[in-house]
């Protein structure tokens, strides 16, 4: 809220959308984009995944298991299958889950997943690791605990101490600082990933730069509930991994339309220059922006329990929308974040899958 407050009474005032698109583009938003294409794409690594799955594998002799330490081809492992949609949105909810207990940004889930994912796509397409489940959990925690050491820096509950004595077992402080390293190296150190929400945050201080005086003090409830409906639109997208190969920026653009569309702010003149303001400054594909816009409606009106056919009023879809959040109150992905009630429990348990 303090973040969008800032958004919302800013005192600079702009004429025109080519001074719009200045500040923005001055402010570093274009190099944002150039990042998100050069150095922070992902491909589509659980395809890839399939594809390595199904090629031809190397014969096994005897000699081969012996040397590792299997008797025989009866006790050799048996390969297990790689990282699918459903284990990621698991990671994902867990990674939010984190975030809440131990009074962390939520923002700092999507860097983690930004990890996780681009970590794995390089690590498919170099074949440089062997994926089983403790691997995965050993590489998700390391995530979660490189997005909270250089995005919260000032927490102290995520340790590598923490997430090794509830993992019951299955990886050491050596294993995890080990694939810190590989992970930093595998990442070429790019560890600051440009979130939609960050985009969405940079659109809002342009519009109410805009914005005169009388339109902020008139619509600042209104722009609250559109920054939190696109915030939670956001964090949807991190959990669904239909969106790993979409752009952050075209994310951004998809939830302010839709945040236009659900929440009633001045008569919609408040989410129209949103969505104009965004449009202008954004480079984006069509047609990414309309499989993003589908899916992410989708997803929100699955989420709040409504017929995607059923459009109905501005009105009654905010009044639905605010309904979803409280009866979503335990839904890692709920719009209306817990953190600032829920307890922080001094238990490490709070940590576990």
């Amino acid at each position: 809220s303090a973040q969008l407050c800032i958004c919302v009474v800013a005192t600079h005032q702009l004429d025109d959308m080519s001074a719009t698109t200045y500040l923005i583009r001055d402010n570093g938003f274009a190099a944002m984009q150039m990042k998100e294409v050069e150095r922070y794409r992902c491909e589509d690594y659980i395809s890839l995944m399939n594809e390595n799955a199904n090629a031809p594998r190397r014969s096994v002799s005897e000699e081969d298991l012996r040397s590792e330490g299997h008797a025989s081809t009866s006790d050799a492992p048996a390969y297990v299958a790689p990282m699918n949609a459903y284990w990621r949105e698991s990671i994902c909810i867990w990674a939010f889950d984190i975030a809440d207990r131990c009074d962390l940004s939520r923002e700092v889930v999507s860097v983690c997943m930004s990890y996780l994912d681009r970590f794995l796509s390089v690590a498919q397409q170099n074949r440089t690791i062997s994926l089983d489940k403790p691997t995965l959990q050993l590489i998700s925690a390391t995530s979660m605990y490189l997005a909270a050491k250089l995005y919260e820096p000032r927490s102290k509950r995520l340790s590598v101490t923490s997430f090794v004595r509830v993992s019951q077992g299955l990886f050491t402080n050596e294993d995890m600082e080990e694939m810190e390293r590989k992970m930093l190296s595998g990442l070429s150190w790019y560890m600051h990933p440009p979130t939609a929400l960050t985009y969405i945050r940079q659109i809002l201080v342009a519009v109410s730069s805009k914005s005169n005086q009388q339109q902020r003090s008139g619509s600042m409830e209104g722009a609250l509930a559109f920054f939190e409906l696109a915030r939670f639109l956001t964090e949807l997208s991190v959990c669904d991994y239909f969106f790993v190969t979409i752009r952050p920026s075209t994310v951004a653009l998809a939830s302010i339309m839709i945040a236009a569309q659900e929440v009633p702010v001045s008569n919609g003149a408040f989410g129209a220059l949103v969505v104009l303001t965004a449009r202008e400054v954004l480079d984006y594909q069509v047609g990414d922006l309309a499989r993003a816009l589908t899916r992410l409606r989708t997803g929100y009106y699955h989420t709040i329990g409504r017929d995607p056919g059923n459009c109905g009023t501005s009105d009654s879809k905010h009044q639905q929308h605010n309904g979803a959040s409280s009866n979503n109150e335990h839904n890692s992905c709920s719009p209306h974040s817990t953190t600032s009630s829920r307890h922080v429990s001094d238990s490490e348990d709070d940590m576990a899958v």
